[in-house]
């Protein structure tokens, strides 16, 4: 803007103070000037809230919040009852792009004109689902949790159906987010997708299948889980150059395999691997001591497995 910062730019400016939003005026035409109504909706139904950046192309829109109606009045303004109010962290955001759920008509991700557009029942639930995952323990969280549980209480939300595609599962992504809060470095990813396509690496079968940052109900996911053609499992964790950490991690994860099997948490058909560039006398010793195989290895070569010695 320029000069004077208005009082009331626009409706976007208290959106989250004011908690209310219509659909705008025409611009143009025999009708300039006059509000649009939003029509089919009422009182009780779900808004959901979406921007985009002005550096951001309309295919990177994204979610930023949702409330439910509380009162419609004479201006067509959609204000939110007290509760259940959710505002959405830029983080959060990011991982709930809007064109994941909605398509146009026609193929293409353009929102063109209008400040509004209508979405299906099964729509909002998918999202609010979505959004519950992505916010866990928060304040948003249980707020979406009891939209869901008002308005979609025991029914399973459809899979997302929108224009945009090849992106992870919501509830991957927020995990891998958390799992990486600066973002995987690129020596990570190189050996971890070296090792996911070529198993005999760390001694596991050719014909192993993989599963990158396999998701557990508990919202971990861990670097590999591979299932052999015996019907056993390997969990894989990468490291690098500091492998400790990892050693814990492949703890848990064995064991949260064992658990979504029903099986012994103990059980020897899910096998713990630590990969990484080198290892320290101290983790090979704790690896010795929990079970858990190592493998020095590099992205583009065999590994060679180290036997941990008492």
């Amino acid at each position: 803007m320029k000069g004077a910062l208005p009082e009331f730019p626009c409706l976007e400016s208290r959106l989250f103070q004011d908690w209310t939003f219509n659909g705008g005026s025409w611009h143009n035409g025999p009708r300039k000037g006059e509000l649009i109504p939003v029509k089919n909706t009422a009182p009780g139904q779900i808004v959901i809230l979406t921007t985009r950046r002005p550096d951001q192309s309309e295919g990177e829109r994204q979610i930023i919040g949702a409330y439910e109606i509380g009162k419609i009045d004479a201006q067509y303004n959609l204000t939110a009852t007290p509760n259940n109010r959710i505002r959405l962290t830029k983080q959060q955001s990011e991982l709930l792009p809007f064109w994941r759920y909605f398509r146009n008509a026609k193929p293409g991700m353009e929102w063109k004109t209008g400040l509004f557009r209508y979405l299906k029942p099964e729509q909002v639930h998918t999202i609010l689902t979505d959004m519950a995952t992505v916010c866990g323990e928060t304040r948003a969280g249980a707020a979406a949790e009891a939209l869901l549980v008002k308005h979609f209480s025991g029914t399973q939300p459809a899979p997302p159906a929108g224009a945009l595609k090849g992106k992870l599962p919501a509830g991957k992504e927020a995990a891998i987010a958390r799992k990486y809060p600066g973002g995987e470095g690129p020596d990570h990813l190189a050996l971890k997708e070296w090792v996911a396509h070529n198993p005999a690496a760390v001694g596991l079968p050719r014909n192993s299948k993989y599963d990158l940052e396999h998701l557990f109900t508990s919202g971990d996911c861990v670097d590999i889980l591979f299932t052999l053609p015996t019907g056993q499992f390997a969990v894989v964790e990468i490291e690098t150059r500091f492998p400790f950490p990892g050693a814990h991690q492949a703890i848990k994860y064995r064991a949260l395999q064992a658990a979504a099997r029903s099986w012994r948490l103990s059980d020897n058909r899910v096998t713990a691997i630590l990969v990484a560039w080198d290892f320290d006398a101290s983790t090979l010793q704790f690896c010795r001591r929990y079970n858990i195989e190592t493998w020095k290895c590099r992205s583009g070569s065999a590994g060679t497995r180290i036997k941990t010695q008492t």
